[in-house]
């Protein structure tokens, strides 16, 4: 194992913004989307992460963007009704 030090850990923090990209991809520890997504999915309440494990290797799907918000579409494997407001 190669060990590329703080500096490189900072760097890979940032994510690139792909003008016209219409999927992405980010990986985190699980804990930490739970948190993100019960704080920016429009139709999940604050304490969705709280009452649903999601495991380090789990999917979540979520549609949008950052002008209109987004919307949860499934939960590691169980889809989750997008009309449901917070």
């Amino acid at each position: 194992v190669r060990n590329f030090g703080w500096a490189a850990c900072q760097r890979r923090r940032h994510l690139r913004v792909v003008p016209g990209a219409h999927v992405a991809a980010a990986i985190s520890h699980g804990a930490a989307i739970r948190v993100w997504v019960s704080r920016r999915a429009r139709n999940v309440s604050p304490s969705f992460g709280a009452e649903h494990a999601l495991d380090n290797t789990g999917i979540v799907t979520l549609d949008g963007n950052t002008t209109d918000g987004w919307i949860l579409s499934d939960w590691a494997g169980t889809p989750i009704d997008p009309d449901v407001a917070a």
